[in-house]
């Protein structure tokens, strides 16, 4: 079986598509891999013996670029190394080729009609399978394709070993800021507080504050009563967010990006309990039952925070939960999971 993969950078899912069928060739030796990406990055990339680097221009920097390299590009490719079926990193499909293809999204666009609305629907009817790394873009998905059979395969995790916290420094809790919860800051420091009252401890709050070009992400922090028990840490890279998440007591998940953050799920991995501020309408599809949820409140947060803090067999209980949760992402099921469709999809042409 010939399996085509089109690997592009400016898609978020990229290393993830990369990886995943990394390890399917590794556990299909007999099957030939074509990773086709628009930039050079791949070619230089040390690769099994049985996977093909392909770069062919011109780069994709719009949407009229992706269309003609789809239509025009691709289908030459896919008849040089007689391709049997082609997957796509997001909801795109070549209309030049009978290839069957399978998209994979990791996020649900808003159409606002018009053409992208026409394309949407010819892409949807071209593909012989869309599939999702996340289970809230897969529920999203069900309902915009309602004809399509979707399928779901979690990608694996990036834990790498995490350097441990000094014995003696005090214990804290830790939350993400990025653009789209930075207006809820304030709400959190006020949870904060609240605990802080409730229980006067030696607890700490760690603020990832991933938001550039804003030199002062929390209004009037220097009149904060507990200032200094709290920390913000500027735009820090993936190794220091990760050992920061996952030395923490708990983290606090204030609700934000649709797909919710890869990074806390990554820290679940270590058994940090997670606090979420998630809606109940779209928990299920989620983190389920493996998170302890909040109202989005300060007084919601800080109970929850209590909660955990005075409650031994409660925070046990949903430090097993994320371990199990995380458990769950793997990158040799996600691999399997690609490689069937990917035989489903030749079987049908047959």
């Amino acid at each position: 079986m010939t399996i085509a993969i089109h690997i592009s950078r400016r898609d978020d899912i990229h290393k993830y598509v990369l990886k995943s069928f990394l390890t399917a060739a590794e556990t299909h030796p007999d099957d030939h891999f074509i990773f086709i990406s628009d930039t050079p990055s791949i070619t230089g990339m040390s690769l099994p013996g049985n996977c093909t680097p392909v770069h062919i221009g011109p780069e994709i920097k719009n949407g009229l670029l992706r269309y003609y390299w789809y239509n025009y590009k691709i289908p030459a490719i896919l008849n040089r190394y007689h391709a049997e079926v082609l997957f796509t990193p997001r909801e795109v499909c070549s209309l030049n080729t009978e290839v069957p293809q399978v998209m994979l999204l990791s996020e649900i666009i808003p159409s606002r009609g018009g053409r992208r609305e026409q394309l949407r629907k010819k892409y949807s009817e071209k593909a012989f399978r869309i599939g999702t790394f996340e289970t809230a873009v897969h529920a999203r998905a069900s309902k915009l394709f309602p004809k399509k059979k979707l399928f779901n395969a979690l990608h694996g995790l990036n834990t790498e070993t995490v350097v441990q916290n000094d014995e003696n420094e005090h214990p804290y809790f830790a939350a993400l800021i990025n653009k789209h919860n930075k207006h809820e800051i304030v709400m959190l420091l006020k949870a904060f507080s609240l605990f802080k009252k409730w229980q006067r401890s030696s607890y700490q709050l760690k603020l990832i504050v991933n938001l550039q070009g804003h030199p002062d992400p929390v209004p009037n922090f220097s009149n904060y009563k507990y200032r200094n028990d709290v920390e913000l840490i500027s735009n820090p890279d993936l190794k220091n967010t990760m050992a920061t998440l996952a030395n923490s007591f708990a983290i606090i998940q204030l609700f934000n990006a649709p797909e919710g953050s890869r990074t806390e799920i990554e820290a679940m991995h270590y058994g940090i309990p997670v606090i979420s501020t998630c809606p109940e309408t779209l928990r299920q599809n989620y983190f389920g039952t493996s998170v302890l949820y909040a109202a989005n409140s300060d007084a919601g947060i800080a109970e929850q925070l209590m909660r955990l803090y005075k409650d031994e067999s409660t925070y046990r209980h949903f430090s097993n939960a994320a371990k199990e949760f995380a458990g769950q992402f793997s990158w040799q099921a996600g691999a399997e999971t690609l490689y069937r469709i990917a035989g489903e999809a030749v079987a049908q042409r047959l």
